[in-house]
């Protein structure tokens, strides 16, 4: 039977539309499955609760507990130099010999005048009790006697000026005269220093008053030993704010037993101000907006943005006020390429607090006996982190 073109038209028409039917009722799904977004691998950390201090950060110069030139209080050549240089002297120690041979020989003649003043003194009381000598007389003599006597105390005073002697315990500087020298009240002969507790003098801005308080507790860093946090305490607070800088002088006081610090030594402080327990994150996870922080937080394998409140800062870590709870995981690594709602794979985990840099981690606030644990070399209390700053 021989089909007329018209049906068999009609017939291709037919298959073609039932091949195009059956391919999309069979395939269509696992193609649509296809153009659907890959979860994105990100790494993960979990939010933790963290003891922080807030503290206060300046730059202070340390001075010396107290210090001096050694000079001579009269001009005169040096006949005897008793001190090394850098060595550790006692309150009292002779330092320095001038020449006393002048002033030793007026001190003969002034002991032989008084002892002659003495012995006239003597025959004339003997006198007077025989009524062969005015009393007058022996009230003039005892007068010569007295004025003998002070003379022989103003001289040994002048030799005794002569003996340059520590005022005070301390390590001595560098010599700068040499034995024969001519020297007087304007010639440094050395330095003095007592440095076993540093002072140490910063300022901060007035808005911090209210936060400060005498003993309060400062850590200090200096570029001389790196790895090493020095403790301390707050002595004095100034009185008056500068008018012109607008901040507040402070003074804080360092045990300097093993001698280590130094006068004129740069110093950063950290002024504790309060110990408080909040959440922390690794700075990473944020994405700021202009003046907003949000972050990625990972629910059920989806991605989901928040906005949060972040506190203070140190290296590597933020507070978090608000926003978010402890436990919760969020994004550290990743976010550039997530959109709110997509899904995510865990590739890693990482703990939030090993990367906290070890400058940032600062020790507990102390109680009210730990500057006295201080001074007998006792160990610090376990490190917590630190957070805040002036700028934050």
């Amino acid at each position: 039977m021989r089909l007329s073109p018209q049906y068999v038209l009609l017939l291709l028409v037919s298959l073609f539309l039932s091949a195009c039917d059956g391919g999309d009722g069979a395939n269509g799904g696992a193609a649509g499955e296809r153009r659907g977004p890959p979860p994105t691998p990100v790494v993960v950390a979990r939010v933790v609760e963290a003891p922080f201090l807030d503290t206060l950060q300046a730059v202070g110069t340390a001075t010396a507990n107290e210090s001096l030139e050694i000079t001579a209080n009269a001009s005169d050549r040096i006949s005897r130099i008793a001190f090394r240089e850098g060595q550790v002297v006692a309150a009292g120690e002779v330092l320095v010999e001038l020449d006393t041979s002048q002033e030793q020989a007026e001190l003969a003649e002034a002991q032989a005048n008084l002892a002659d003043a003495r012995r006239q003194l003597e025959r004339l009381e003997s006198l007077v009790a025989t009524n062969s000598a005015a009393r007058s007389q022996r009230d003039e003599q005892a007068a010569r006697v007295d004025a003998a006597a002070a003379r022989v105390e103003v001289i040994r005073a002048r030799i005794d000026d002569r003996e340059i002697r520590a005022p005070f315990a301390g390590l001595l500087g560098l010599r700068e005269a040499s034995p024969g020298a001519l020297v007087g009240p304007d010639d440094r002969i050395t330095t003095l220093d007592d440095i076993s507790t540093i002072k140490l003098d910063f300022s901060v801005p007035e808005n911090f008053l209210s936060a400060l308080r005498t003993d309060q507790l400062i850590r200090a860093r200096t570029v001389a030993y790196p790895d090493e946090i020095f403790d301390g305490r707050v002595a004095q607070i100034s009185p008056r704010v500068d008018p012109v800088t607008r901040s507040v002088a402070i003074r804080a006081e360092i045990p300097n037993d093993e001698l280590r610090l130094r006068p004129g030594m740069l110093m950063t402080v950290d002024l504790v101000r309060e110990r408080r327990d909040g959440m922390m994150v690794p700075e990473s996870a944020l994405i700021p907006r202009g003046e907003r922080q949000y972050l990625f937080r990972v629910a059920d394998g989806t991605a989901e943005r928040v906005e949060v409140r972040i506190g203070a800062r140190r290296p590597g870590i933020v507070e978090i006020l608000d926003g978010i709870a402890p436990g919760e995981t969020v994004v550290v690594e990743g976010s550039l390429r997530l959109r709110p709602g997509a899904p995510v794979r865990v590739a890693r985990e990482i703990d939030a607090l090993a990367l906290v840099p070890e400058e940032a981690r600062v020790d507990t606030l102390p109680d009210e006996d730990h500057y006295a644990r201080l001074e007998r070399g006792a160990v610090p209390a376990p490190a917590v982190l630190g957070a805040g700053g002036v700028g934050r």
